[in-house]
């Protein structure tokens, strides 16, 4: 038996404690089994501990077979998730690239590279065609056990009519093939009556995520109308028609240095408004970082700077620390290269990464020329191809992920992340391993935030 390469001794406000990264396991020690461990770890030599002390080790994964090789365990993990058609299809579909707000940070840094189309019934049809077509190769084609939908733009309740179309359809062709059906939608939450809420509670929604990017006269002067009128009232009251229809509901706050100062007055005016559904699991936060804009944090500075927003989330029950890791495994479409997890916009245009959907020249290919290539190859486009090489983990950080031991944490970052570092545009955590003081830092305080040690 030899020690696991993935394991972390962490010393907390003097409570000490060994935690297994691949499995998540965690050991609180006293001093004498601290130090003992350390030193036996260090010297990777487990003669020096008892019976008693090496079954629990290897109960819990720090212990293992010497034949084992972790780093080609992970890597084919990660190779496998990456090249290997799932069961479980996967699908962002961007219904639009209109949208009804005119928030600072997207069209700052966005607006003179989108695309201009106008999107009519001719376009809508053609591209539930080609969607049918691509679902039903998969299905006679692979063991399909799930479909997941992601609804976003643009502004997806601008489509709201094709939105509950496609979701028809897809529910009806799950009961017909016995394939599990669920949809998320990413929306700005200003169109969501009660009517619209009542239909999501019946169309397999698994929860609607809705930006609200601080109180009132915050959120106003960052996320209004084309015509600068506000929007938070109205946004509360659908996040309201939501949950009162039992639709799970995630509040996502994008943080930057113009809006920190008053989350956590945001968070408890949510609370005190819903604090009932908070209660019952159907409202959650995620605390975003705005990236690309003059007021955002650098990635190094944006942890650190929402302590206090996180520690009073958890507390209000908005969000529940966990040490669970993700596992191995690719972290998005962005970089893997299968059929089975595809971005496409709604007039059939694919690509890597969300974020440069509607983007001049950033699509790979369609739908249609999928379909024209009998669904056997995906095109060779050299935009597609530099980009899936640049963000690989077998390139990104020269390599270095693939053999870190907190790799299930953090997955080397997000794709987009790991290619903005390389061209220079974000800073380059992978230096010095700052990465890994970032991810120790954020294990930490999910352990203090679990135990109440803080």
């Amino acid at each position: 038996m030899k020690f696991t390469k993935f394991y972390s001794f962490l010393d907390i406000n003097g409570h000490h404690y060994l935690l297994n990264t691949i499995n998540s396991a965690l050991i609180e020690l006293d001093d004498e089994h601290y130090e003992k461990l350390k030193k036996a770890f260090c010297l990777n030599n487990s003669d020096v501990l008892e019976t008693d002390e090496k079954n629990v080790l290897a109960d819990n994964g720090f212990l293992i077979e010497d034949t084992i090789d972790e780093y080609l365990s992970i890597r084919n993990k990660y190779l496998f998730s990456k090249y290997n058609v799932s069961h479980n299809l996967k699908l962002d579909i961007a219904v639009t690239n209109k949208c009804n707000f005119s928030c600072v940070y997207c069209y700052e840094n966005f607006s003179d590279s989108k695309m201009s189309f106008e999107l009519n019934d001719e376009i809508k049809s053609k591209f539930c065609n080609n969607l049918r077509k691509y679902l039903n190769h998969m299905i006679m084609n692979y063991k399909v056990k799930s479909l997941q939908v992601t609804w976003y733009g643009g502004e997806p309740s601008l489509e709201w009519s094709l939105i509950f179309t496609l979701n028809n359809e897809f529910i009806k062709l799950g009961n017909e093939h016995h394939i599990r059906y669920k949809n998320v939608i990413v929306t700005n939450g200003f169109l969501i009556d009660e009517s619209i809420a009542t239909k999501l509670s019946q169309q397999n929604t698994e929860y609607v995520q809705i930006t609200v990017d601080g109180p009132e006269i915050i959120h106003d002067k960052r996320r209004y109308l084309a015509n600068r009128k506000g929007t938070y009232s109205k946004i509360l009251d659908g996040i309201y028609n939501l949950l009162k229809n039992g639709v799970n509901t995630v509040v996502r706050v994008n943080i930057d240095k113009g809006n920190i100062d008053y989350i956590e007055i945001l968070i408890e005016e949510l609370y005190s408004r819903f604090q009932t559904f908070v209660g019952k699991g159907l409202l959650s936060l995620d605390l975003a970082r705005v990236f690309g804009h003059r007021d955002s944090f650098s990635l190094s500075e944006f942890y650190s700077k929402r302590k206090n927003i996180m520690k009073k989330a958890v507390k209000l029950g908005f969000i529940n620390p966990s040490l669970e890791s993700g596992g191995v495994r690719a972290y998005c479409n962005a970089e893997t290269d299968v059929l089975s997890n595809l971005t496409i916009d709604v007039f059939g245009n694919i690509y890597k990464c969300w974020n440069y959907v509607f983007v001049k020249d950033s699509s790979y290919c369609t739908l249609d020329e999928l379909i024209e290539n009998n669904f056997e190859i995906l095109p060779q486009n050299k935009n597609r191809l530099d980009y899936v090489e640049k963000v690989s983990l077998l390139n990104a950080n020269n390599g270095q992920c693939l053999k870190c031991k907190y790799i299930t944490y953090c997955a080397g970052l997000c794709p987009d992340v790991r290619k903005k570092i390389a061209n220079g545009e974000e800073e380059n955590i992978y230096k010095n391993e700052k990465c890994k003081s970032i991810v120790e830092y954020l294990i930490k305080e999910q352990i203090k935030l679990i135990y109440n040690t803080d």
